[in-house]
């Protein structure tokens, strides 16, 4: 699977890069170009921890990017 292949939805957001160290699963995650934005899931599928401002409309949404994307072209679902 190609990054392009999971490419923006309705809220506008793209994963830019993937990455897993000892069951953490860390999104990095961009929207209309800005900075990248950084959710880490645990293996459990909690985030642990993320770069948005703690309970933001804006963490809420790219948090439920990241499951949709996960739902549809990732095999298990966070």
């Amino acid at each position: 699977m190609r990054f392009c292949d999971l490419n923006k939805d309705k809220s506008d957001y793209s994963i830019t890069a993937i990455f897993e160290y000892n069951g953490f699963f860390t999104y990095h995650v961009q929207k209309n170009g800005e900075i990248d934005q950084v959710v880490e899931f645990d293996s459990d599928a909690n985030v642990t921890r993320t770069s948005f401002q703690k309970n933001s409309e804006e963490e809420k949404e790219a948090i439920a990017f990241i499951r949709r994307v996960r739902e549809k072209h990732i095999c298990s679902v966070v």
